[in-house]
């Protein structure tokens, strides 16, 4: 049975069943994606390049702020230490758990870049 040029019958998802064409263009389209659009959108199809701030960055941010604050003797050490452990965590979970390739490049760049700034 042939619908707007889809033929349910020889697919490899739906042999023999009746579906709605939006759903199995929608499914077809899940099996196309190419790599721009595994680069930038979600698995829902959403372009995702931004996101609200989640706690490990808010974490990084008060932390930074308070380490310039306070700007000698142990307390700047453990803003700065805590603030490291911030973005290390964003970054961790970016790289292995980010929504598409872009978060996760992402993710790589900013645990490269913090571990190369803590090591020189």
């Amino acid at each position: 049975m042939a619908r707007r040029g889809f033929n349910i019958a020889t697919s490899s998802l739906f042999c023999q069943k009746r579906l709605d064409y939006t759903v199995i263009h929608c499914l077809q389209m899940k099996e196309q994606r190419n790599f721009i659009d595994k680069v930038i959108r979600d698995r829902r199809g959403q372009v995702v390049l931004w996101q609200s701030l989640n706690l490990p960055i808010i974490v990084w941010a008060a932390a930074k702020v308070l380490a310039k604050i306070f700007s000698r003797g142990t307390v700047h050490s453990f803003f700065e230490v805590i603030a490291f452990g911030a973005l290390f965590t964003w970054a961790w979970l970016e790289l292995f758990q980010g929504v598409n390739y872009f978060r996760r490049g992402l993710g790589l760049i900013v645990l490269v870049l913090a571990v190369w700034n803590k090591l020189v």
